[in-house]
């Protein structure tokens, strides 16, 4: 990794302008930034690897530079890399490792993050535990950037929308899904097993209002100016998110076993 070269390369995806300088990425920061900046400091001490480490801020231009992450990352429609039973599996493995580092992370009081917490908040989540904020190297998750959605929530809010990307419990009409409801059914299993996790019920449950919380924050930052959620609303996002929670409403019982 080259951190001296000044190459600049900007960074699709996401609503941010995203720039990367040689081995760094420079972000713009929000006022979510300094509690997500706690959060990456703890990883760091607690050595854990496969997350962005914080190299610098700038208040002036309000940035932030953080370590640049090897591996392939996840365009629309997914690579193949990211679509096999394994890269899911240790998408699974990688989240519930980061649970378990985070676990012992003091949640900062007087700091503001971007979501809400959502109770019992007894750790602090990636909040975007998706295929698009991660990496893979060898057909294997390795990675995760993009904490900006991080909040004080519980395990299953996360991994309910880790499942809804990963496995992905979306709608036939979705243009990122792929395979049955069958195939869902099966991957679902192996997901959560991957996890740790026997309660399909709370996961898909999860899932589904974590969705519904989204549709939410979307509408409600379009609304108070944002135009990138305005554009979001333009697309037809909202109403995708909600054909995916009805989907996942009239199939709960196949999915969970029930």
């Amino acid at each position: 990794m080259d951190t001296g070269s000044d190459q600049r390369e900007e960074l699709t995806g996401g609503v941010n302008r995203v720039v990367r300088v040689g081995g760094t990425v420079v972000r713009p920061m929000g006022p979510y930034s300094q509690a997500v900046h706690h959060v990456l400091a703890h990883l760091e001490r607690v050595g854990f690897v496969g997350v962005p480490r914080l190299i610098a801020t700038d208040i002036g231009l309000q940035t932030e530079t953080v370590s640049f992450l090897e591996g392939e990352v996840a365009g629309s429609p997914l690579p193949p890399a990211f679509t096999s039973d394994e890269a899911m599996c240790s998408a699974a493995v990688f989240l519930r490792r980061l649970h378990d580092a985070l676990a012992t992370f003091d949640i900062p009081r007087g700091v503001e993050w971007w979501l809400p917490p959502v109770e019992p908040a007894d750790i602090v989540v990636h909040g975007d535990f998706a295929p698009y904020n991660c990496v893979v190297v060898d057909g294997r998750v390795t990675g995760v950037f993009d904490f900006d959605t991080a909040h004080p929530a519980h395990r299953l809010w996360d991994v309910g929308y880790a499942a809804y990307r990963w496995v992905p419990l979306v709608a036939p009409s979705n243009p990122d899904g792929f395979g049955s409801l069958e195939s869902q059914m099966r991957r679902l299993r192996e997901f959560c097993a991957a996890y740790g996790t026997s309660d399909l019920g709370a996961v898909v449950d999860n899932a589904r209002l974590r969705l519904l919380a989204m549709v939410d924050n979307m509408r409600d930052l379009a609304a108070g100016g944002q135009t990138a959620f305005q554009q979001h609303l333009r697309d037809g996002h909202d109403t995708l998110y909600l054909r995916d929670v009805a989907y996942i409403e009239e199939n709960r019982s196949m999915l969970v076993g029930e």
